[in-house]
């Protein structure tokens, strides 16, 4: 069974090793840089609400939601979530975005953007179009991938 609750402060060693695994994958997360259990703790920080995914009372994941912009675009969620490798097609990263679209409800966010699915990221894609996600456009070659090989990404959107 999977819990999902607020993170803490001894979650975030795995919430890192999380994130530097799927950057360091480099086919999924624009960013490149490798970050620090104190520069994720500055990060999460900056966010308005992360939870993370527990098995057996083991982190196995996490989501992070902030504004997708600033200002006048506030009432609108972006979200990031990461799930660890050994626990990837178990149904933890559908877990986690059911419980996210709620919490982003429950803060008053009218809907929820992700402003660069990689196209080729066929589970991402399956699970947001599942969930009710419009595809509202494409950047061609919006993505550098760690092979140096630039892929389509999609914006997608859902209202709240």
């Amino acid at each position: 069974m999977i819990t999902i609750r607020d993170h803490l402060p001894d979650d975030l060693l795995a919430i890192t090793n999380f994130f530097n695994a799927i950057v360091s994958d480099g086919t999924s997360f624009m960013s490149e840089e490798i970050l620090s259990v104190a520069a994720m703790s500055r990060k999460i920080a900056s966010m308005r609400y992360t939870a993370v995914a527990l098995k057996d009372n083991v982190v196995i994941g996490c989501y992070w939601i902030h504004d997708n912009m600033p200002g006048r675009g506030s009432h609108i969620a972006n979200a990031t979530y990461c799930v660890g490798l050994s626990h990837r097609n178990q149904g933890i990263g559908r877990a986690l975005a059911e419980h996210s679209l709620a919490s982003a409800r429950i803060m008053g966010y009218r809907g929820m953007q992700f402003n660069g699915v990689v196209c080729t990221n066929a589970p991402s894609v399956h699970l947001w179009e599942s969930l009710g996600f419009i595809r509202v456009g494409i950047i061609p070659g919006g993505f550098r991938a760690s092979n140096e090989q630039y892929q389509d990404i999609a914006i997608y959107y859902r209202a709240l």
